[in-house]
């Protein structure tokens, strides 16, 4: 037991699992970055004890020195090298990394994903990603919480905004405003919000800049697409129709509806399993850092959407790539080299 807190990690968890399959060397490598923060983090994975102790006594029946964190450590570093010459299937290794990742880990900030090669779905977040409807929200926010008393009674700015709200699901918002709020009150004022915030944007919303020259490339690409969002239902789809974009993704996946919304990754997991893809044949545009911290978390190359939140806060969370909007030259010379790649493919099959 001495090591079980350490076991809870999905970190660990991760790296058990890469040796076992013996995964490739990035995943490797990833697995034991997030032992090395999880070592660091004993005090935040108590309530997995348990389940730890169900791995550690599983492993133990058939290996009975697996007791010891120096065998561990080592066999995890010989698997690093073993993977470096043995190229085995990767797909095992990153479902592992990712239901990990989803039962409460903490993604690694900053890792590093190549940009796929093989795309074969684009997902995306809704509020400021397929349209900019963050002025609107942060407007109907500051009138809203200004009559509840929020802040003092003063109006909240943009900073605060960005703290507390932006890509948050309501019942975690109003957790923390309003903790004494019970769950009737909170679904009551949330759909005020949300029918406020209809009504204020219904003449406003515009898809964002180059959008629809990207859906033209991902169409002429063949590409699968779905949209993955904190925001209500009735929300999502308004949104999409006010674009002209509403019967366009063959997947709508609603955080409220998963069994964990954003930061978790559970939606884009949930999206990527009903698209039938994998995580490295994905790539993923979000505006939040909640958002992109779920798809990095999920696996996924992710594009950070410079429409509401800075640079460095996209950047700390993972994101690979920022655009202003779809029209970006560095986005562009992705998408030419894969659309390259694949021209070549074709030619010689």
């Amino acid at each position: 037991k001495t090591y079980c807190s350490i076991f809870a990690s999905p970190g660990v968890l991760a790296l058990w699992r890469a040796m076992h399959f013996v995964a490739a060397p990035s995943a490797c490598l990833s697995a034991s970055i997030s032992f090395a923060i999880s070592t660091a983090h004993l005090s935040r994975v108590g309530a997995l004890e348990s389940s730890a102790s169900r791995v550690v006594n599983e492993r133990s029946k058939t290996w009975p020195f697996c007791n010891s964190l120096p065998v561990i450590v080592a066999a995890g570093g010989a698997a690093a090298v073993f993977a470096r010459c043995c190229r085995p299937d990767r797909r095992k290794a990153s479902r592992w990394a990712g239901l990990a990742r989803c039962v409460g880990g903490l993604p690694v900030s900053g890792a590093s994903i190549p940009f796929p090669s093989n795309i074969e779905a684009v997902l995306f977040d809704i509020d400021g990603t397929l349209a900019d409807t963050d002025p609107v929200h942060f407007q109907t926010f500051v009138d809203l919480l200004q009559r509840e008393g929020v802040n003092g009674g003063d109006p909240i700015d943009l900073a605060f905004f960005q703290k507390w709200i932006s890509g948050r699901q309501n019942k975690l918002i109003c957790a923390d405003l309003f903790p004494q709020w019970d769950e009737h009150k909170v679904e009551e004022w949330s759909d005020m919000k949300e029918a406020t915030f209809r009504e204020r944007s219904s003449s406003d919303l515009k898809a964002m800049g180059g959008l629809d020259r990207f859906m033209a490339w991902m169409d002429a690409q063949n590409l699968k697409r779905a949209a993955v969002t904190n925001a209500p239902r009735l929300n999502a789809e308004f949104i999409l129709g006010c674009i002209g974009r509403g019967s366009y993704f063959q997947e709508v996946i609603i955080g409220d509806e998963c069994e964990k919304a954003k930061p978790d990754p559970c939606p884009y997991l949930t999206a990527m399993s009903r698209l039938g893809v994998q995580p490295e044949n994905c790539i993923v545009f979000e505006d939040s850092p909640s958002g992109a911290r779920a798809a990095v978390a999920a696996g996924i190359y992710t594009i950070g959407i410079l429409s509401s939140n800075p640079a460095e806060k996209l950047q700390k969370v993972g994101c690979s790539l920022l655009i202003d909007n779809y029209d970006s030259e560095d986005l562009w010379r992705c998408l030419d080299a894969v659309s390259e790649k694949r021209s070549s493919s074709f030619q010689s099959a």
